[in-house]
């Protein structure tokens, strides 16, 4: 029920941004894919290092 709410109210939201705010979520998504891809890089390695120790 709340993404159906999301769904309905976001493009009335992104609408209203005035057109200097329109990059804004562009900057929410370019700080949240890189802090996805910071811990995807960041554990791989970890898990391959306690994967080796156990042998």
């Amino acid at each position: 029920m709340v993404f159906s709410l999301i769904g309905l109210a976001l493009p009335a939201q992104v609408r209203a941004l005035a057109d200097e705010d329109r990059a804004r979520p562009l900057y929410a998504l370019a700080v949240a894919g890189t802090l996805i891809a910071v811990r995807l890089l960041w554990l791989a390695p970890l898990s391959a290092g306690k994967a080796q120790g156990r042998g």
